[in-house]
């Protein structure tokens, strides 16, 4: 289920805005590395349904996804990390397309076909990663709405860690500005903060704004609820991240409604005109 506040942000923001959607994933990957975390790649994840007319699909996605494409390898090229497109089936077919981030990782026309067995080793080739462990090994249910989370989980090394991008808000020239993560549960908003069992994904994805120069916002809000212009919500505008300590989290709390996180958004987007 698509998360309320993100549906009303792309309503109001249409191009402004990029997110993951209908099997459509923005990810980020990293790697364990002692207390911190090392960034690895983005990858944009697709999910088909069947690969018989697998040629003609992507024809067809290609219209929808270009510009998630270009968006996140610009991003990518920025943090000087990789980037890929990977499609999966979910249908009983088990094995996966890529890109050739060795030529042009955007080119969808131009995609190598992985057999599902030899998939993590081709993932370990592109992170330049040779790590022995993995994951439970546990078969995943192709019916799953969450298919390539749990196969990674149970496939690819426990080193890795990986955080799905929930929006990119960018400026008039299709360029990043903030990264956005949002977060909902039945607490009202102004009685809501943020929970220290997240501080890797808030250190992971906080790591990345710092390194690409752009900003990190966590925006809660009530879960279920239709998100409209007069909905409380509560926006961090997160300025530092740590794993360990009291200070783990460090940011500016706004308890406002959405119309004035939308305010804000537009306001810093006309500055950068």
């Amino acid at each position: 289920m698509d998360d309320e506040f993100v549906t009303y942000l792309k309503g109001k923001l249409s191009e402004g805005i990029i997110t993951s959607f209908d099997n459509i994933d923005l990810l980020l990957w990293g790697a364990r590395d002692q207390n911190s975390v090392k960034l690895l790649g983005i990858t944009l994840t697709v999910g088909l349904v069947n690969l018989n007319w697998i040629a003609n699909k992507i024809i067809l996605l290609e219209n929808k996804i270009s510009r998630i494409v270009l968006i996140a390898s610009k991003l990518s090229q920025k943090c000087r990390i990789k980037f890929v497109v990977i499609f999966y089936s979910l249908s009983d077919e088990p094995f996966f397309l890529i890109t050739d981030h060795n030529v042009n990782p955007t080119d969808l026309r131009k995609l190598k076909r992985v057999d599902e067995k030899q998939m993590p080793s081709v993932i370990q080739h592109l992170f330049n990663t040779e790590f022995g462990s993995h994951g439970t090994g546990k078969q995943v249910n192709k019916t799953t709405s969450d298919w390539f989370h749990e196969w990674s989980r149970a496939n690819l090394p426990t080193e890795y860690v990986k955080a799905n991008i929930d929006g990119l808000l960018l400026n008039e020239k299709d360029e990043p500005e903030i990264v956005l993560e949002t977060k909902r549960s039945f607490s009202d908003a102004s009685g809501w903060s943020p929970y220290y069992a997240d501080a890797r994904n808030y250190h992971f994805e906080g790591l990345l704004a710092k390194i690409a120069e752009i900003e990190f916002w966590t925006v809660y809000h009530k879960k279920g609820e239709l998100i409209n212009d007069s909905s409380n919500v509560a926006l961090f505008a997160i300025t530092d991240t740590a794993l360990t300590g009291a200070d783990w989290l460090k940011y500016e709390r706004f308890n406002i409604k959405a119309k004035e996180v939308l305010d804000i958004i537009r306001t810093k987007q006309k500055e950068k005109r």
